[in-house]
């Protein structure tokens, strides 16, 4: 019995964390993500010139994972990925540095007046992230819909 109590109590703690990572900015109902436009969805290839883990793509979020991408057609775009929290679990699976080709898909927006991709697939080579789904809703926010 003292082993169920303590997996219920295991449970029961994780699931009152979640909420708590999730509302650090990077959630579904913050300021930022409510930018995400389903109508602007882009795919974009090229090389990653910059990559910064401890990013704030806006005044009061936590760190995230942002590189800035250099298209093959030369236009310089910041790629925002999600919660350091969050992709650090990716971090060795894909584990993007300046210098790699990547490719990714996602909304283009303006963010505090600079172009940006908030990112729902992200490739390099034959690895593949998939941090949103095409509505914006990010999967390290619970519950996640239409995965």
């Amino acid at each position: 019995m003292k082993f169920q109590q303590a997996i219920l109590t295991a449970a029961t703690a994780i699931c009152l964390t979640l909420p708590a990572f999730a509302a650090d900015g990077w959630d579904r109902a913050s300021d930022y993500n409510k930018q995400f436009n389903s109508r602007s969805i882009v795919t974009m290839s090229g090389t990653v010139t910059k990559v910064d883990r401890e990013a704030h793509p806006m005044k009061g979020m936590q760190a995230g994972l942002v590189a800035t991408l250099k298209s093959d057609s030369g236009e310089i775009t910041e790629v925002q990925v999600g919660p350091t929290w969050f992709t650090k679990f990716y971090h060795p699976k894909w584990n993007i540095q300046t210098g790699d080709r990547i490719k990714v898909t996602g909304s283009r927006v303006t963010i505090d007046g600079h172009p940006a991709l908030m990112v729902v697939v992200g490739e390099k080579g034959s690895l593949k992230l998939t941090v949103r789904n095409r509505q914006g809703s990010p999967i390290w926010d619970f519950p996640v819909e239409g995965f």
